[in-house]
């Protein structure tokens, strides 16, 4: 993988994000290659004697990935969910998560498991995948009700 300084995309050069590692073991975010949007994040486990995370049918399991994260100025990051794992009924069950640009603690993966078997995660297994997205700054200001031709939660109405 080439050094994110030296990596051009589109000609111009990235925006620096900085890691953390906080546990031995822990692995830095990485992409399948320069045009990959996610960042892959990879589950930490190597403190549990080499046990995986069990990921019970219809719950969530909190899962560490030895890392902590800091956007760009202007910046968050979006946690989400990987289509390998998505694919089989396994997703970030809060996805996108927000990473504010203030928390600077641990990464966690909220791991929901959608489907009625256990499945298992080991260390160093992709969980979940970094966007980098740009803070837009607005204000609200209170309006009268207005109407719409909608009706209804969530549909057209046809």
């Amino acid at each position: 993988m080439t050094d994110a300084k030296e990596t051009i995309v589109m000609g111009k050069m990235p925006l620096l994000a900085e890691f953390a590692l906080l546990r031995e073991g822990a692995r830095m975010p990485t992409r399948a290659n320069d045009l990959a949007i996610g960042w892959d994040l990879y589950a930490f486990a190597a403190d549990r004697g080499g046990r995986h995370f069990q990921l019970s049918p219809h719950s969530v399991t909190k899962i560490p990935t030895g890392i902590a994260v800091k956007p760009p100025l202007g910046y968050y990051f979006q946690l989400c969910s990987r289509s390998g794992w998505g694919s089989k009924g396994f997703f970030v069950a809060n996805a996108p998560g927000i990473i504010d640009p203030d928390y600077q603690e641990e990464i966690f993966v909220l791991f929901y498991n959608g489907t009625s078997r256990p499945e298992y995660v080991s260390h160093e297994n992709r969980i979940g995948q970094l966007v980098l997205a740009p803070i837009v700054p607005f204000a609200w200001v209170e309006a009268a009700p207005w109407t719409t031709s909608r009706k209804g939660f969530g549909s057209t109405g046809k």
